[in-house]
């Protein structure tokens, strides 16, 4: 049993179209969906955008990224 389910998708793989049929899928079989995740998104092509990179070698704090400016997204 889980929780809830993270839907991944690639941009320019997997279209917004099939993206949100899987999503309505999933919401259909009672799944609890969390959220939709876009994996392997190119941020050059996103500079005004809600997007964060995260490398697990750098370790940043919250605060620190966004003493940086850096936008970090958060709840």
């Amino acid at each position: 049993m889980v929780d809830g389910v993270l839907l991944v998708a690639r941009p320019k793989v997997v279209d917004s179209v099939s993206a949100q049929a899987a999503k309505s899928l999933l919401e259909r079989s009672e799944a609890n969906v969390l959220g939709i995740i876009a994996n392997a998104v190119n941020l050059k092509q996103e500079p005004d955008s809600y997007f964060h990179y995260s490398d697990s070698r750098v370790k940043n704090s919250v605060a620190e990224l966004e003493a940086a400016g850096e936008k970090v997204f958060s709840k």
